[in-house]
């Protein structure tokens, strides 16, 4: 119902301040919803918070969080040595680690009631957000921190025929396994855990500037 409904509705992607959002928002009653358990979510719902808003949040399954503010500090430092590690030790193919809400103050308001909670979205309906548990919520904006596609529309019309084109496309290493001589560089595991970060598209970068150099 999401396509019918009346309730105003922004990606996270497209999420800039909560001045946004209080303009999205208008003379509207009712809190902001925010749909997702990760990263963003936590992020986006704690700026909201900040800035005097009403939030609630809908998650699918059981929220987990990460450390506070020294872990976030000590992972953003040592985060990429430990990737070198797998990477050296295990080769191309380990995964890379759970991302987590931040366990600092979105923890907090969670726990606290601060923010309130509800599980998965079943549907809407109007001007209301039906959910799986049968409570019905009428928010005056609805927020998805859903995570993450490739932008790849521009290409659906060599894409067509290929199966899910929404999503990740077909690879064979770093080139489309259906369009010979297409070649990718920044998705989620396309040579290994750190390619769709830019850490490691610089390093993806040059490997696929070396094929083109080699066929040409």
């Amino acid at each position: 119902g999401a396509e019918e409904a009346t309730i105003p509705q922004l990606h996270v992607a497209d999420y800039r301040d909560p001045a946004q959002v209080r303009r999205l928002v208008g003379e509207r009653s009712g809190p902001v919803l925010i749909v997702g358990k990760r990263l963003s979510a936590g992020q986006v719902l704690v700026e909201l918070v900040d800035a005097g808003m009403d939030v609630v949040l809908s998650h699918r399954s059981k929220i987990r969080f990460g450390g506070g503010s020294w872990m976030r500090w000590l992972n953003f430092r040592m985060l990429p040595v430990i990737e070198a590690i797998k990477i050296n030790c295990l080769g191309q193919a380990p995964c890379g680690f759970e991302v987590t809400m931040d366990g600092g103050r979105a923890r907090h308001f969670i726990r606290s009631g601060r923010v309130r909670t509800y599980p998965d979205v079943n549907r809407l309906q109007g001007n209301s957000v039906l959910f799986k548990d049968g409570t019905r919520l009428k928010p005056s904006l609805l927020l998805y921190a859903t995570g993450f596609r490739p932008t790849l529309e521009h290409l659906h019309s060599l894409l067509g025929d290929v199966p899910d084109r929404r999503r990740l496309p077909p690879l064979d290493g770093m080139e489309s396994a259906f369009i010979p001589g297409l070649l990718f560089i920044g998705l989620e595991n396309q040579r290994n855990l750190r390619s769709h970060y830019l850490r490691g598209i610089r390093e993806d970068a040059v490997l696929v500037v070396e094929e083109v150099a080699l066929r040409l």
